[in-house]
């Protein structure tokens, strides 16, 4: 099921990523070929920036609160549990507290970087 997850997540990760270039590159070349024309973009243009918007939103809230309620399991299992059991908990904690940071880093990055791109496309 971890696997699955984990999968799933990069799968969804690269796609958010190459629908922002795709967008950015078709957005080029369909102006060239419409100049003259009025325009027709800024409709299109408009929906794709507010489904991306959606989409990064999405994954930035989702990701945030499974990084925050893996550090919380660990956290509350760490306190209630007894001397020898902390020593255990302590082996895999650092695993899952490196995910968690992962988690949230690469989906605090997403956003980062689609700002950077609308910034860069603005002017």
């Amino acid at each position: 099921m971890k696997k699955y997850i984990k999968k799933l997540s990069v799968i969804l990760l690269i796609a958010v990523i190459l629908s922002a270039f795709i967008t950015n590159i078709c957005e080029a070349g369909v102006t060239a070929s419409f100049k003259g024309k009025g325009n027709l973009i800024t409709p299109a243009k408009s929906a794709t920036k507010k489904i991306i918007n959606a989409v990064l939103g999405t994954i930035r809230l989702v990701g945030t609160a499974i990084s925050l309620g893996i550090l919380l399991v660990i956290s509350i299992k760490y306190m209630v549990a007894s001397a020898g059991e902390r020593a255990d908990i302590k082996k895999y904690a650092l695993n899952y507290i490196i995910g968690a940071v992962v988690l949230f880093a690469s989906t605090n990055i997403l956003v980062i970087i689609k700002d950077f791109v609308d910034k860069t496309t603005a002017g």
